[in-house]
């Protein structure tokens, strides 16, 4: 998939500008897009971002 077409896939989907995914893209390291939510929310995010053609991981972050 094109890069550019998942950037836009992001912004849309996550409903974030585009300056935001392009740090996420910038970074060589993991991201963290969501913090403090119910596994059920951060599932939901991780299909969507799957679902644009983005690699995305789940961890648990402790307290």
């Amino acid at each position: 998939m094109d890069e550019h077409e998942v950037r836009a896939k992001l912004v849309k989907t996550l409903q974030v500008d585009e300056e935001k995914v392009e740090g996420w893209y910038e970074s060589s390291k993991p991201t963290i897009i969501l913090k403090g939510v119910e596994s059920e929310m951060a599932l939901k995010y991780v299909e969507a971002i799957r679902g644009c053609g983005a690699k995305c991981d789940l961890q648990a972050v402790g307290n």
